[in-house]
């Protein structure tokens, strides 16, 4: 669904294969990007139900490699599906660091996996966080392509953030590439940027 000619996507690209799974009322779309945006204000969550989900979807992923792995990753997926991703993906993060019970090397196999494969956004959000935090090359360019997708756009401006020496440069490639949250998104962080570089 990559528009050859311009920015964002051929007609009909917007719509994810899980479109009818995150819909909250039926008949009413959300725009691509926007579910984050609205449940990543504090309060849309409870504190216990942040906790339990941070904690729930740790455990999946410490629970790789412990047992059948294709009965851990189908766990993993189920767990990682929720549409509210923004609001617990950087602790699950901070969280999976500074574990020493992890499986660096099928954490990012697994993750690379889904990311080609799974067929629900949040699995897809989720494996783009934990890819960035192992800077392979390779992935840059797949990050890219994706990024066209404005429900995926942030979560490669910042996985992209350790993998190359001026993200303010690819930021800028990608959002010529969106219209909407995702262009949002990146034109923040360029206007921080050049902020941070007056100083």
């Amino acid at each position: 669904h990559i528009n050859p000619d311009g920015p964002g996507l051929l007609p009909g690209g917007e719509r994810l294969p899980d479109h009818d799974y995150y819909q909250d009322f039926p008949g009413i779309d959300w725009m691509p990007g926007a579910v984050d945006v609205i449940y990543s204000h504090p309060g849309s969550l409870g504190t216990q139900e942040v906790q339990q989900r941070i904690d729930a979807i740790t455990g999946a992923f410490l629970s790789l490699g412990k047992g059948s792995i294709s009965k851990s990753i189908e766990e993993l997926e189920e767990i990682l599906k929720t549409p509210r991703t923004l609001s617990v993906i950087d602790r699950v993060l901070q969280r999976l660091i500074i574990s020493s019970d992890v499986n660096q090397q099928l954490i990012y196999l697994v993750c690379r996996k889904l990311f080609l494969e799974a067929g629900f956004r949040g699995v897809v959000k989720f494996c783009i966080g934990v890819m960035g935090l192992y800077g392979v090359p390779s992935d840059l360019e797949f990050f890219k392509v994706i990024a066209r997708h404005d429900e995926f756009t942030l979560y490669c401006a910042v996985a992209i953030i350790g993998m190359v020496d001026d993200p303010p440069k690819h930021w800028l490639e990608m959002a010529r590439n969106v219209t909407g949250w995702g262009r949002i998104h990146l034109v923040g962080r360029l206007v921080e940027a050049a902020g941070k570089n007056r100083e």
